[in-house]
């Protein structure tokens, strides 16, 4: 198979195969063939992440830095990647004017989200009771994997939507909004925000993680925006790893991160200990101009 006749057909191929083992060797084959035919990678690691085989990804991800130059590093490997931008795991909240101005709106914020929790602070952490509003990730798009990063025995994430795919200002999203007002004003003054989610390939929305859940190592899809967790409730044993450091969130404090490195998540605390709750939001990255922004996702 020479890589004209195998181009086009890398993404179907696992669905051609009884079983993985066959679609990884055809992946390998188109490799082998021309290592720097980047979409042979990139289709070999969404199968290895699929099926948790994250030693081999890494081993992937270093052989594509090397032979097919398009990554930098093995623990950053997006399905788009863009060279000519700052890349970090982590970036420092001085780097954003606007993260002062959601660490002061804090306390309005987590008011909030405990009344679209339908619960005192009390009840949520003990209970780690959802209301109307919330959907399981994943839930609301059929060519999602999220389901998959899920571990754990009672593992469930879910998550608020504010701004999002498919908004059209009469959905779920829009009622949510009408919920949390100070959230939503807070949001929608971040122009680098509202522009990602409005073109598609952003989201702005309250993420909660019961006690229990891992999620797997992955990583997402572009590097050419970053991710801002405010984080609202959070009890013992949460944590996150971003490329090699990890941390532990701060109720109030923002952390922000690049999520096309490899990324995991744990909440080991205690099943009385209620959900992890943040204000997640993803952002244009800030060395892309307002300009290019329409370009860039293209």
């Amino acid at each position: 198979m020479d890589r004209l006749n195998f181009e086009g057909i890398a993404p179907k191929v696992c669905l051609a195969c009884d079983e993985e083992v066959e679609a990884a060797q055809n992946f390998r084959v188109a490799i082998k063939l021309d290592p720097t035919f980047v979409p042979a990678y990139i289709d070999l690691l969404h199968l290895y992440a699929d099926t948790h085989q994250r030693e081999a990804g890494l081993q992937l991800a270093e052989d594509a830095v090397q032979e097919a130059c398009y990554w930098t590093s093995p623990l950053q490997h997006p399905d788009h990647f863009y060279p000519c931008i700052t890349s970090a795991p982590w970036h420092e909240p001085s780097e954003f004017p606007w993260a002062q101005m959601l660490e002061a709106q804090y306390p309005a914020i987590k008011r909030e989200l405990l009344q679209v929790l339908g619960a005192n602070l009390a009840a949520v952490e003990s209970q780690g009771r959802e209301e109307d509003g919330w959907a399981d990730v994943g839930s609301s798009s059929e060519n999602s994997n999220d389901a998959l990063l899920l571990a754990g025995k009672d593992a469930r994430w879910t998550e608020f939507v504010l701004l999002g795919e498919g908004d059209n200002g009469t959905g779920q999203a829009s009622l949510n909004r009408t919920r949390c007002p100070i959230t939503a004003a807070a949001v929608a003054s971040i122009p680098a925000v509202t522009h990602l989610a409005e073109v598609g390939v952003g989201e702005a929305l309250f993420s909660s993680l019961s006690p229990g859940t891992h999620l797997q190592a992955h990583c997402g899809g572009s590097n050419t925006r970053l991710t801002c967790h405010l984080p609202l409730l959070v009890p013992e044993g949460c944590r996150l790893r971003v490329g090699a450091e990890t941390r532990a969130w701060q109720p109030g404090k923002c952390l922000f991160f690049d999520d096309s490195y490899e990324h995991e998540v744990w909440h080991d605390g205690a099943p009385e200990s209620g959900a992890r709750v943040v204000l997640l939001m993803r952002f244009w990255h800030p060395d892309l101009n307002p300009e290019s922004w329409d370009d860039t996702v293209q």
